[in-house]
């Protein structure tokens, strides 16, 4: 239904300017190829936007506007501006009506204001622009409509793309960008219409278009380095300096190089039951821990389906989903290492339909990046753990006890506390493997590691030493709590 209303009133503000251009005697026959030609043009600039820098699709739609305020009468031009508004959003892909509509309407006040400027120029407006005595009013059309195309802009920027959504200066950039390219492009298109005709303005098309897939490719090998850059920004440093933390601080700060985002946050995967936990994120931290079922939410979704999820939500308040809370736009990226899901990377704006796979083509890299190096610190803290760890009972291994056993003794020396040391030996250890061979005999040797394991403090050291041995090193411990804690031990185990 509100659709259908922005649909209405798009029909009705065309119907309105069209009427007004034909008051105003703008229709005449001869004119109808000139607009049909601007029609395409407008079409055209929608369709193949230059480039999406961060999350904005920039289209080259002023420029074909402001060339067709120069050609044609400027009230027939504010109505072209208004209705390719919306079929130009349909062939972008765009399903924005009110952002079409808005954008639609910009263009059409900056027409009609550049319009104001070229009445005061008198009979004859821009039919000679390079003449010395209308170079004034080509500067003066010109000025009127890039300043009238800013302040509408500035005017819908929170409306249209959501408050805060672009920086301001990176907005202002865009725009002057934009008319630097519009200048040359309309008083190139009116001398073609007027010297050469419609034949050859269609031909002009074509060395236009050319030019603005170059600008399109110089912009994407500019973001393509900059991928590179954050690629060897989430990398850097050895894998035994990196931990998860780490790696992922470094990945939420490279991001906002390539896409634009209000909040990132990271999900990762836990236990064997797949629950997903938000390891980090850029918004106001929560003092509870937030954990997501497997397949619960967004989130958990694109994590079973291990494919990228786009969301469109048009209204905050009509967002109940608990992974992506900051609507109503969000681009959700399965972390995806070794055929193994790590996790989801989770990035919302405050735009309504900021995000197109393009922008997940251009993300993909630096996620598997992130995916592949939170894997190898895994993987290395696991190797760590191996080498320090015996294998049967998980407690310390020999070689990683003496270690343990050297630095107290260093630090005892240094600091002038006392060091104590507990053997412990397992009695008729053979006996019992005899008797019920060694798969028990393992098992109880696990039992009774985890029985020393949970009586010591977590200061205290024990590891398997050999065999049915156990060790225990006690820092800051005398003689006297030493022999206490071998009791307690012992109780331990001889009451299990």
């Amino acid at each position: 239904m509100r659709a259908l209303t922005w649909q209405l009133i798009w029909l009705a503000a065309t119907a309105l300017l069209t009427a007004l251009a034909a008051a105003g005697g703008e229709l005449s026959g001869r004119e109808w190829p000139k607009y049909l030609l601007f029609a395409a043009l407008h079409l055209a600039a929608h369709k193949v936007p230059v480039a999406f820098p961060r999350a904005r699709a920039v289209h080259l739609t002023p420029v074909t506007v402001f060339a067709s305020v120069l050609s044609c009468q400027p009230m027939m031009a504010a109505s072209l501006a208004m209705a390719a508004s919306l079929p130009g959003r349909v062939l972008s892909g765009s399903r924005d009506l009110y952002g079409g509509l808005l954008g639609g309407a910009e263009l059409a006040f900056a027409s009609l204001a550049a319009g104001l400027f070229y009445g005061l120029l008198g009979p004859g407006g821009l039919s000679d622009p390079l003449e010395p005595k209308r170079l004034g009013g080509l500067l003066g059309v010109s000025v009127a409509f890039m300043a009238a195309h800013t302040l509408a802009s500035l005017a819908t920027y929170p409306l249209q793309r959501g408050k805060g959504a672009i920086p301001l200066r990176s907005f202002l950039l865009v725009e002057l960008w934009i008319y630097t390219v519009s200048i040359p492009f309309a008083i190139l298109m009116l001398f073609t219409l007027k010297y050469v005709g419609i034949g050859g303005a269609l031909l002009f098309v074509i060395p236009a278009v050319a030019g603005a897939e170059a600008v399109r490719t110089t912009i994407e090998v500019r973001l393509l380095r900059r991928q590179l850059a954050s690629i060897e920004a989430i990398s850097q440093g050895g894998i035994a300096e990196q931990s998860e933390e780490e790696v992922m601080r470094r990945f939420l700060k490279a991001v906002p190089d390539i896409l634009r985002f209000d909040v990132g946050s990271i999900w990762l995967v836990e236990g064997e039951e797949g629950t997903l936990a938000l390891a980090r994120t850029t918004a106001r931290p929560r003092e509870e821990t937030v954990t997501l079922s497997p397949g619960e939410g967004a989130v958990g979704r694109a994590a079973l389906s291990e494919k990228p999820l786009i969301l469109h939500h048009r209204k905050p308040e009509s967002c109940r989903d608990r992974s992506v809370p900051h609507c109503p736009s969000a681009l959700l990226i399965p972390l995806v290492a070794r055929g193994k899901v790590l996790g989801v990377a989770a990035f919302e704006s405050r735009m309504a339909h900021a995000y197109r796979p393009i922008h997940y083509q251009r993300v993909r890299s630096l996620t598997h990046q992130l995916a592949v190096s939170l894997e190898n610190v895994r993987l290395h803290a696991r190797m760590e753990e191996i080498a320090v760890t015996d294998g049967l009972t998980g407690l310390l291994n020999h070689r990683r006890l003496q270690e343990a056993l050297a630095d107290e003794l260093r630090r005892a020396d240094r600091y002038r506390y006392p060091v104590s040391v507990v053997m412990i030996d397992v009695d008729s250890f053979k006996h019992y493997n005899d008797t019920y061979g060694h798969p028990q005999g393992d098992v109880l040797l696990k039992t009774v590691a985890r029985l020393l394991y949970r009586t010591v403090r977590q200061v205290d050291y024990v590891g398997r030493y050999g065999g049915e041995e156990f060790m225990v090193v006690l820092p800051q411990t005398n003689k006297a709590q030493a022999l206490f804690t071998a009791e307690r031990l012992r109780l331990a185990v001889a009451e299990h």
